[in-house]
This record gives structure tokens, C-alpha cells and sequence, in this order.
């Protein structure tokens, strides 16, 4: 602009006849007669805006390389300390120690990869014929093998105990690294992944349900298989992601997919829904090329499993298991709010950019499939999947959408501000909320200074401590050991064969889980086979084992856990007449009413007893208690028949409650069979 008003008034003093005067008035004389004209100030743009100059910088090459590298080193050190946390509650101390797990279900479960690695793989199988549980089963055909391969990997290294402990918390520790893997993998922008992974930690701590699996209390209550299920279907979802994305690694999706179905096959149900979900936002016919090579070679990929599994589900056994009640109380339970709200607000944003054209479908597909898992706990039937094994997912899919809305908050207002400092701040400020939700939605007490438990709150340390402590921390140990001797000897002097023991509650607690009697065929070397075990649906002897359990233990005692059934209550002589049926060698008597019944049945032969410990059992006090051991007299395995058996031709639940009834009644001249002349 300068320089043309310096060529207009060269111009202009060429020219005597032009104009002489000023804006102001008269022109100044000069020289000659020509005016002299004063030259007019330059004119300048106007300085630019902060946000200019922040635009200008934001386009410097080496400021984004070092807001790049800042970005990675932020979320490397935030995943870090993420899985570390994580590990430190898990005390590592115990899971390397040699007592073996004994928590919840787990005390059963330690039983089920030993036959496996000692009995199965030394013969080149995954599945096979179990003799130690239910009067034989066939192991791992209805239940999920690859979390037991795991400890058969691990125990070439450590010993059993250890390998089987490093299982049971393998998917809680690699849940945060596969959610962050998920979010890059999706597609989503910093600091949307490692959010994500953030958001794991108050999901894994969450205690308002403690048994259907994804948390920590469900993993420690016996559903570790679910748990690597849950990390592996998250690292399937990213990769499906980036395979729809970008068109490659299908084959590592289709990979991921079947190992979660080997894991287990509902949180595998769950992913493949929401896969469909991310295939359908795409909004193009060329998604189908991905969705479906995935899940075809994924499923074939397990078919070596899946197809005996689903072929011979007939032969499963069915738990009947009632609906949780209680919408609106297990949906929103005290505290879920912190999960809800910014979940609503990452839904919104997720849902706005998807009408707006974005290219961004998943927050979308995961707000719906949030919506999902709510509607199938709510309204799913109980059937094969019984309505409470949605419930982890609800929480999985409101922990991701919470974490997208509060890092979309802080990218806006980087984005805003034009500054990566949005997305270094919401790592930071994310990442410490995140443990601190963990710490107060597990009353981890230890884990900050503020954090203290709320009423009867579930206390995750408890339950971790109570596990890795194992069998050989608990106060009836001695007992137990003084059991497993007795065993032995009767076994050397008698025959090894089956065993059914008295069921009584007073046991869990000094014994460390419920289940803790299930390990004794892992603890007498296979000798001593419980009629019991901790895998009921893959068993069809399962309704009568209970039954069973229901006519040798006290009124109050045995636990009753098949809906439906009609439980006889407590008859020794009729139960003794059942384990004769059944082929049962020896019988454990382990109160004082049950040991008098025992005394006196025409059946039965005490050869052993052992010190049990003090207590009441069954609400009456046992002042010196002593449990006994019984030989069952004529009880062979295998038996002729007397008489043709009946043909009832019905469809399986009827045949199934014909057939209960018949082995109710007394005595059984004749059996019952589903077809035949």
C-alpha cells in the first residue's frame, strides 16, 4: 500500500496542471510552480489474533513434533502407571507364592487344567473323558479350553500354583492396555484411547455385582475365562475396526475373535453384536468384505471346539438359573452417575458428529451397544445365557463412552485454544481421576489417603488377599490335610473310587471357598473322585448329584442350586440307596447327626476319621468333632441289567422330569430310557 501512494504522487508532480491542493486546503508552493505534496503514512494490516498466531505456530513442523512426542511419552507413562496400579492391588507377592488359589470357584477350578495337562495333553487331546468330577464328564467340551492351555503354557516355567494364579488375573492386567489398543486402532483421536484405557480401572474395581463376570470380584469369584474373554474381544473390536477402516488385518480380527470364543463364548456373543454394530455405521456395502471373512474364518478358526460344542449341547446340563431382578437398581446402583453423565455427554457428541457427516461411526455404535446390554439384562429371557451376564457389559460400554465424552470436552478446548495442552491435561487429569474411582469404587483403602469404604462396601484388597493367601492360608489347613491322609490311606487299603461327602456351609470359610472339597481328586493324585465338581453345566448326572447332596446333608445345608427340581431333604438311607445307584465307593460323614445315621445304616462300613474343627454346624455346637469315613457296600461301577428298560419317547424336559421322578422313587426295578425296541 506504501508503495503504490509513492507512485501515484510521482506521477501526479509530472503533471503541473494537476490538482495542488491537500485534503486540508491550498497546496504547498514549490519549486517552479509545482506543489510539493506531503507523502501519506504507510498503511498496515492490522495485527493478528491470538488465535492466528497460534494457528501459525500449531503449523510449525518441529512444535508438532515435540507436541507429538510430549503426547506419546504422556500416555505411555499414564498406561504404565494404569497397569502397574492394577498389579499392585493384585499383590504380586502372593500370586508368585506357592499356595495355590482357593477363592470362590477357583477352589474347584484349580483341579480342571491339572487333569488336563497330566492326563489329556500327554495324549495329544484338549478335551476328553474326566473321571474326577460328576461320575465322569467329558472336560472342557462344554466349557472353554484355552484359559486352561494358558496354565498348561505357564506351568513349563513356574510351578502350577503360580501359572494357574497368573491366569486368573491375565485379562484384568491387560484390560487397560487392549482398551487403549482399541481406541487407537478405532480410529480415535488423542486423548480419546488412553481414556479409555482409564476408564477400565473404575470398571475392574466396580463392586455392586461380584459374580457375572468383567470386575475383579467376578474374577476372583472363579470367572477368569470371562475375563481374558473381555480383554481379548476388546483387542478383536479395534483390530475389526481398523480392518473396516483400512481393509487389512482381517486375518489378525478373525485371529482375536476366536480366541476370545475359546476364552468364552458370551462376552464372544457380545462382541460379534457390536462388530455388526461398527459395520452398519459404516454406511457402505464394501464393510461386508470385512464383517463377514472375520467372522467366517473366525468361527472356523474354533470350529474344532465350537462345533462338538454346539452339536452335543443336548447332552449339557441346564441350571435353570432365575432372572436378577431389579432394572433400575443394578442399571444405576449407588455412584453409577459418575459412569452415566459423561457417558450421556460422549453419546450426544457421538451421535451429533455422526449426523453431521463424521467418519467417525464407533462412538455412535458403542452408545448403542451400551443401550443394548441394558435392554438384554432387562428383558433377555434366562435361557442358556441367564440375564445377569449382560449386566459387565452395560458397565464396559458406559466406561468407554464416558471416557470419549470427557477427552472430546478436553480436545474442544484444545481445539479452542489451539494448544495440544488439551489433550497433556486431559491425560493427566483423566488418568488420576480414573484411579481414583478405581481406589473408591473398591474401597481400596490403601491406595490413597481420602479413600475410605462406604457402609458394608465390598472391599476388593479382602477378596484379593483371601484368594492368593490359597488353601495353605487359611485356617483349616490342618484339617484339610488331616483329610487328605485319611484318603490316601483308604485308598491304598480299599480301592480308589468315587466319593461323596457330606455338604456342609461351615466349611467355606475355614476351608477358603465353598468349593473347596472339589480339589481333593487333584490333592490324592486322581484317587479319591468327587461326585462333585465345579463345571455343572457339562455334566448330565448334575440334577442327580444334588439330589443326591440334598438326601446325605442336613436340612439347611446342602445348597439346592437347580431351579425346578424338587429336593427330597435329607433321608440317609434313601441317599445311600442313590450313591449305590450312582457307583459310589466311599461316603464322608462330617456332623455329629449325619455320623450317628451313618453308625447304624446296614450299607455302610466306617473304616477311617479324622479331626474336623470346632464350631456349629448347622446352628448346633460340635465340642469334638470328628469327621468319618464310610465304605459303601455293594456299589460296583457297572451293573446288569434285571429288566428291559421302558421307552419313553418325549421330547428331553419332559423325559428329563420322568426320569427324575423315577430315580426318586424306591426302589428302581426298572429304568427309563429315551428310545430304543
Amino acid at each position: 500500500a506504501s508503495a503504490a501512494a509513492t507512485a501515484e504522487m510521482r506521477g501526479r508532480s509530472l503533471h503541473p496542471a494537476a490538482d495542488t491542493t491537500t485534503a486540508g486546503g491550498a497546496g504547498t508552493p514549490g519549486i517552479g510552480g509545482m506543489a510539493i505534496h506531503a507523502e501519506a503514512p504507510p498503511l498496515r494490516p492490522p495485527p493478528p489474533s491470538w488465535r492466528q498466531r497460534r494457528l501459525a505456530l500449531a503449523r510449525d513442523p518441529l512444535l508438532n513434533r515435540n507436541a507429538e512426542i510430549t503426547s506419546k511419552i504422556l500416555t505411555a507413562l499414564a498406561l504404565v502407571g494404569m497397569t502397574l496400579f492394577v498389579v499392585w492391588q493384585l499383590r504380586p507377592d502372593l500370586i508368585f507364592g506357592p499356595n495355590m488359589d482357593v477363592g470362590g470357584d477357583n477352589g474347584g477350578h484349580v483341579a480342571a487344567p491339572y487333569y488336563l495337562i497330566h492326563h489329556l495333553l500327554n495324549h495329544g487331546q484338549i478335551t476328553g473323558w474326566d473321571p474326577w468330577w460328576f461320575d465322569g464328564f467329558p472336560l472342557y467340551v462344554f466349557y472353554f479350553p484355552l484359559p486352561a492351555l494358558f496354565v498348561a503354557a505357564l506351568n513349563l516355567v513356574f510351578p502350577y500354583a503360580v501359572a494357574f494364579k497368573i491366569v486368573t488375573v491375565l485379562g484384568t492386567v491387560t484390560l487397560p492396555i487392549c482398551a487403549w489398543a482399541f481406541g487407537c486402532l478405532a480410529g480415535f483421536r488423542r486423548p480419546v484411547p488412553v481414556l479409555m484405557a482409564g476408564a477400565m480401572l473404575p470398571y475392574l474395581f466396580e463392586t455392586t455385582y461380584t459374580i457375572d463376570g468383567g470386575n475383579i470380584t467376578s474374577t476372583m469369584a472363579g470367572e477368569f475365562s470371562f475375563s481374558l474373554a473381555v480383554s481379548s474381544g476388546m483387542l478383536f473390536l479395534g483390530v475389526f475396526a481398523y480392518a473396516l477402516r483400512t481393509g487389512r488385518l482381517r486375518w489378525l480380527a478373525a485371529a482375536l475373535f476366536a480366541v476370545t470364543v475359546l476364552c468364552h463364548v458370551v462376552p464372544a456373543l457380545a462382541f460379534a453384536a457390536v462388530a455388526v454394530l461398527f459395520a452398519l455405521g459404516m454406511g457402505r456395502l464394501s464393510a461386508l468384505k470385512v464383517l463377514l471373512p472375520v467372522g467366517v474364518v473366525g468361527a472356523l478358526l474354533a470350529a474344532f471346539w465350537l462345533l462338538p460344542f454346539g452339536v452335543d449341547l443336548g447332552y449339557s446340563s441346564s441350571m435353570n438359573y432365575l432372572r436378577v431382578p431389579g432394572l433400575a437398581a443394578n442399571l444405576a446402583p449407588h455412584g453409577a452417575m459418575w459412569f452415566i453423565a459423561p457417558a450421556g455427554l460422549g453419546t450426544i457428541i457421538g451421535v451429533v458428529r455422526l449426523a453431521a457427516g463424521s467418519h467417525e461411526p464407533f462412538a455412535a455404535a458403542l452408545a448403542i451397544a451400551a443401550a443394548g446390554s441394558g435392554l438384554a439384562f432387562g428383558y433377555l429371557p434366562s435361557g442358556i445365557v441367564y440375564n445377569g451376564r449382560w449386566l459387565p457389559f452395560w458397565f464396559l460400554f458406559l466406561a468407554l463412552m464416558a471416557a470419549y465424552g470427557i477427552a472430546e470436552v478436553f480436545r474442544g478446548i484444545g481445539y479452542l485454544l489451539v494448544t495440544p495442552w488439551g489433550s497433556y491435561v486431559g491425560t493427566f487429569v483423566g488418568t488420576i481421576a480414573c484411579l481414583a474411582g478405581a481406589a473408591s469404587a473398591g474401597g481400596l483403602v490403601g491406595a490413597f489417603p481420602f479413600i475410605s469404604p462406604v457402609g458394608n462396601q465390598t472391599q476388593v484388597q479382602g477378596w484379593i488377599n483371601w484368594n492368593y493367601t490359597g488353601f495353605q492360608g487359611k485356617p483349616g489347613w490342618p484339617q484339610y490335610q488331616g483329610m487328605i491322609k485319611m484318603l490316601d490311606s483308604a485308598g491304598k487299603e480299599y480301592g480308589c473310587g468315587r466319593l461323596q461327602y457330606e455338604y456342609i456351609s461351615e466349611t467355606t470359610d475355614p476351608f477358603g471357598s465353598t468349593e473347596a472339597m472339589m480339589a481333593l481328586p487333584m490333592q490324592t493324585n486322581g484317587c479319591m473322585e468327587t461326585t462333585d465338581g465345579i463345571y455343572f453345566e457339562s455334566s448330565t448326572t448334575t440334577p442327580y448329584h444334588f439330589l443326591d447332596v440334598s438326601e446325605v446333608s442336613q436340612n439347611n445345608e446342602a445348597p439346592d442350586p437347580v431351579s425346578g427340581l424338587e429336593y427330597p431333604g435329607y433321608n440317609l438311607p434313601d441317599g445311600i440307596r442313590h450313591l449305590q445307584l450312582m457307583g459310589v465307593r466311599y461316603f464322608l460323614a462330617m456332623s455329629p447327626a449325619v455320623e450317628a445315621s451313618a453308625a447304624v445304616d446296614p450299607s455302610l462300613v466306617k473304616i477311617a476319621e479324622t479331626p474336623g474343627f470346632a464350631g456349629d454346624i448347622n446352628s448346633l455346637p460340635d465340642p469334638h468333632p470328628v469327621w468319618q469315613l464310610f465304605l459303601i457296600k455293594n456299589s460296583p461301577l457297572v451293573a446288569p441289567l434285571a429288566y428291559y428298560p421302558v421307552v419313553e419317547p418325549q421330547k428331553s424336559s419332559s423325559w428329563q422330569n420322568e426320569n427324575v421322578r423315577w430315580y426318586e422313587d424306591n426302589p428302581w426295578p426298572v429304568p427309563v430310557a429315551r428310545s430304543g425296541p
